[in-house]
């Protein structure tokens, strides 16, 4: 956003900021300067975040909107499969090391359920992770940001053939 230097003449106070491309304007009566736990929190939800975009191997953006809110229920098995996903998704939250394959026909939201499992533990863990560490000789409890990555297995496959004459992408895939 763009905010002007100058004061309202009116009122004497800082002008709102506004997008020059789209004419959005902030409000400048709601804005809030975070404290400190607020900044830690954006903190992990950017790093978080961050990793994901940077690691991830996908063949569209839009695989990035799924959740468990968007997930289509159509059948018994379907509830069944989300609530499966829910319930790993809560235990991975509890710290438990669960390994899980999801195998089915093409389209029957696989990759949604991956997704919104990925999504459902950043959101309820605050996009942080517990663990203990040992500093001066001491376990010490402390947060760390999640570190997941999504991996679209044929779009995997079908960088890695690029890869053979193409030395940059070779780097990219095998960060």
């Amino acid at each position: 956003l763009l905010r002007p230097q100058i004061l309202n003449k009116r009122t004497g106070q800082k002008m709102a900021g506004a997008c020059p491309s789209c004419g959005y304007m902030e409000d400048i009566n709601h804005r809030e300067i975070p404290d400190n736990k607020a900044l830690t929190a954006s903190a992990h939800k950017n790093e978080a975040l961050g990793y994901i975009n940077t690691y991830s191997i996908f063949s569209s953006f839009d695989v990035f909107n799924r959740r468990f809110s968007n997930y289509t229920v159509s059948s018994d098995a379907s509830k069944q499969v989300l609530e499966r996903s829910r319930t790993i998704a809560n235990r991975i939250i509890n710290g438990e090391t669960i390994h899980t394959l999801m195998i089915g026909a093409t389209g029957r939201g696989k990759t949604h359920l991956a997704v919104g499992m990925m999504y459902w533990i950043l959101e309820r863990s605050g996009y942080k992770l517990l663990k203990t560490v040992m500093k001066n000789g001491k376990p010490v409890e402390t947060f760390f940001s999640w570190k997941i990555i999504f991996i679209d297995w044929r779009e995997l496959i079908e960088r890695k053939k690029q890869s053979f004459n193409d030395d940059q992408m070779a780097k990219q895939i095998n960060k």
